[in-house]
């Protein structure tokens, strides 16, 4: 349905990149999310690629599997953003593919790291953020927070139907890269518990 629709992704199209400079405390992930931005969802991510891509970004640098996944999480969620909005417009089924071609992209996270457990980090996959987008039933003038809102997973399948989300992120790293790609939105760092 996305490639009968006209859209499927091209080669030099535009995308919302997360500013190296912007980015200062992880060059490494900005590079890495730039990376992942641009490569091609028609087929999984292979530890090999995601490896390559890391390499690369790194030049030289040690960089984390968590700092991987972060990055792909990033990148699937400002696809989406880029997307979901044409693809909500085409009906659930279009939605769902756009969703399930992401999921297929994305890699499972079998590594689960001391920070991952002690931030209390999940991700959310991308057919689980386009159900919620879809369950929600906001409009482009309806207020959507997302009181936890880590690498854009639920963001991304929201901004295809909110024209303003409040997103909220506790780790302050995460939430510097929400506010570069998710420009549009209001992004909080405050404990979710109190909002």
């Amino acid at each position: 349905l996305i490639a009968a629709a006209g859209l499927k992704e091209r080669a030099g199209a535009s995308l919302r990149m997360l500013p190296e400079e912007k980015m200062s405390a992880s060059p490494v992930l900005a590079q890495a999310i730039t990376a992942f931005q641009t490569c091609p969802t028609q087929a999984p991510l292979t530890r090999k690629a995601i490896s390559e891509i890391m390499d690369k970004a790194s030049v030289g640098q040690t960089w984390h599997w968590r700092s991987a996944y972060d990055a792909i999480e990033a990148a699937a969620a400002t696809r989406f953003q880029r997307l979901g909005r044409d693809a909500a417009r085409l009906g659930p089924d279009a939605f769902f593919d756009l969703a399930e071609r992401l999921q297929a992209w994305v890699p499972t996270q079998t590594i689960r790291s001391i920070e991952s457990e002690q931030r209390e980090l999940f991700t959310t996959p991308p057919v689980l953020g386009a159900a919620v987008g879809l369950l929600t039933q906001a409009r482009p003038e309806h207020r959507v927070l997302e009181p936890s809102a880590g690498n854009g997973g639920l963001a991304g399948p929201l901004s295809a139907f909110s024209n303003s989300l409040w997103l909220n992120e506790l780790d302050t790293a995460s939430a510097e890269r929400l506010r570069h790609l998710f420009p549009n939105a209001t992004v909080t760092s405050r404990d979710a518990a109190v909002i």
